[in-house]
């Protein structure tokens, strides 16, 4: 989504899971029904503040 390819001391990605849907709202607990987002990139998803679509 950002394009940033953020790595940790190890090399290892930093990354944070989203789910597009909460399952508190039916959502699914599917990975394939998530997002792979940065820290600050899931903060915003979380409250709305950017979003999906299907195009």
């Amino acid at each position: 989504m950002s394009g940033l390819m953020l790595r940790n001391g190890g090399g290892r990605p930093e990354v944070q899971t989203a789910h597009i849907r909460p399952v508190e709202s039916r959502g699914s607990d599917s990975v394939r029904k998530g997002l792979a987002l940065s820290g600050t990139l899931h903060w915003m998803f979380d409250r709305g503040l950017i979003s999906v679509a299907d195009d």
